[in-house]
């Protein structure tokens, strides 16, 4: 499961993090809207989702991104 607030609704940790997308700030921040999110279409060019090492690639670059943003 990933590190984003929709996947832990009920954790004291993600109080701090709206419910929308860090990125985007439309959506509700979840796996579903972060696999089509425009602010990260660069990280999907060339990622073919069936395999396993593109998925990780892909979603070490969301997460890192996503650090990047709240940290500013």
């Amino acid at each position: 499961m990933n590190d984003l607030k929709g996947n832990f609704k009920h954790d004291s940790r993600y109080k701090h993090v709206g419910v929308m997308c860090v990125a985007c700030g439309t959506e509700e921040e979840v796996n579903t809207h972060v696999m089509v999110c425009p602010h990260y279409d660069d990280l999907r060019q060339d990622v073919d989702f069936s395999k396993n090492m593109d998925l990780v690639k892909y979603f070490r670059g969301v997460m890192a991104r996503r650090e990047a943003i709240l940290e500013n």
